[in-house]
């Protein structure tokens, strides 16, 4: 599909999504102000959720006629593996990282604050924050929205839509910080385009901003380390999945 139609249908849906988003973000924004204070620490995140999910389901069920799985919201038998498996990796990856910081420095406050700062409900307000960065970023702007277009086409200005915001909360100028976040946009988006859904990606989203929040390692180590990790990545995860991913982008 190609010509001005195209181009009309991805800016009536990207104005569809704007407009319901910001509603919902209103509507949710005012109800998490009302509710400061006794109830908000209880129900911030899930009002936060509601404000990112409710918009996207509004523009796929109730515009595009889509069903979920265009965004990557499968239900497979495969999902609670890839889910953990995105877990792990994360896991892996950081606590890689904490290792070389230690050899480096010699200090060990990381490893006390693991010890101390890592929690269940702390990991199930980052796994929420990142499954609502992973829907929309991956699932809708990545999955739905563009995916007539060549895998790193799309990727790239996904990425760059994710690195956008980011941008904006580092003030531009924190290059290292930067680049890794649109490495991770680009592993994000090559994880769910291999397994087919986001569930891979929200693991892994979550389980690294729970490291990264709880521990405090060299930064000139992370910098270096954390892009490092996100490139060897690519390779690993096009020889366990890349198959599966021509077969899930195909169905």
């Amino acid at each position: 599909m190609h010509g001005p139609i195209y181009v009309r249908r991805y800016l009536l849906n990207l104005a569809r999504l704007g407009v319901t988003t910001g509603l919902a973000v209103g509507l949710f924004g005012t109800a998490a102000l009302l509710l400061a204070g006794r109830f908000f620490a209880a129900y911030g995140d899930l009002l936060f959720l509601a404000a990112v999910l409710l918009p996207v389901l509004v523009c796929l069920l109730g515009f595009e006629k889509k069903p979920l799985r265009a965004v990557g919201l499968t239900a497979r038998r495969c999902d609670p593996g890839d889910f953990f498996f995105g877990m792990l990796w994360a896991a892996i990856g950081f606590l890689g990282i904490l290792w070389v910081a230690f050899l480096l420095t010699e200090r060990n406050d990381v490893w006390i604050a693991l010890l101390q700062g890592a929690s269940i409900p702390r990991l199930a307000h980052y796994l929420i924050v990142g499954f609502c960065e992973e829907l929309l970023f991956r699932g809708y702007l990545f999955q739905n929205l563009f995916c007539e277009w060549p895998f790193w086409r799309r990727s790239l200005l996904s990425a760059a839509v994710y690195l956008l915001p980011h941008s904006l909360c580092a003030g531009g100028n924190d290059f290292p910080a930067l680049l890794f976040v649109c490495l991770f946009g680009l592993l994000a988006n090559y994880l769910t385009y291999c397994t087919g859904s986001i569930w891979m990606g929200v693991g892994f989203h979550g389980m690294w901003n729970l490291l990264a929040a709880t521990c405090f390692c060299c930064p000139e180590t992370q910098e270096i380390a954390a892009p490092l990790f996100l490139l060897l990545s690519f390779p690993l995860f096009r020889g366990l999945f890349h198959r599966r991913g021509r077969r899930a982008q195909a169905s």
